[in-house]
């Protein structure tokens, strides 16, 4: 009787992306890389390099049991506002020739103090924040250098207002030309929105004109 055991590195990155899809310019950006060892061997001195406009923050992780997984964290602050910015992550096992990578995009964008929520219906816009709430949900509008678009979104919840939502652009549109070409739009305007309030409804409207490609 002859028995065989194959021992089998492999690594693989299961998730990688922000914890959040927009941040304020000069206020902490948070990526994570999820990592999995689906090998049966132990996978050690596994070294990660996460990859920001401002640089590179390395990690590494001394010792990774078979079938286990690790989140690995990485931090840094942007300095500009962008639509989309990118982020990445290389990964190395030991001597392994090529690295894994991932990359992933959060939106920067402006840190413009919002008012006070009013605890009522109301809309609201001018030419750096639009808001859109009554007593129990907020919709917080800003302008951006890249115009209008993300936004958080809060509830009122035991006297607080909690942060429960972020829209990284008003919509997304897929449209395709005379060609058959599909083209994907990141739904921002530039102009801001109009506030209105009406028999007992509030909205804002946005405008946005799709250009030919």
């Amino acid at each position: 009787t002859e028995t065989r055991i194959l021992l089998r590195p492999e690594l693989e990155i299961v998730n990688f992306g922000p914890t959040t899809p927009l941040v304020s310019v000069g206020s902490p950006v948070t990526v994570q890389c999820v990592l999995k060892n689906s090998g049966n061997v132990w996978l050690s001195s596994t070294h990660l390099k996460f990859h920001f406009p401002s640089g590179i923050v390395e990690k590494t992780v001394a010792l990774l049991a078979p079938g286990s997984s690790l989140t690995v964290s990485a931090e840094s602050v942007p300095t500009e506002q962008c639509i989309a910015q990118r982020v990445a992550v290389d990964v190395r096992c030991g001597e392994a020739a090529e690295p894994l990578v991932k990359h992933a995009h959060v939106v920067v964008g402006a840190a413009t103090e919002l008012p006070a929520p009013r605890e009522a219906l109301h809309s609201e816009a001018n030419d750096s924040w639009a808001v859109l709430e009554n007593e129990r949900v907020r919709y917080a509008f800003r302008q951006h250098q890249f115009g209008w678009g993300p936004a958080d979104v809060y509830v009122h919840k035991d006297d607080t207002w909690i942060l429960v939502a972020q829209l990284p652009q008003l919509s997304r549109l897929v449209t395709v030309d005379s060609q058959n070409h599909r083209h994907e739009h990141a739904i921002v305007t530039t102009e801001p929105p109009a506030a209105e309030v009406d028999a007992g409804a509030g909205r804002l409207v946005f405008h946005w004109t799709a250009t030919d490609t």
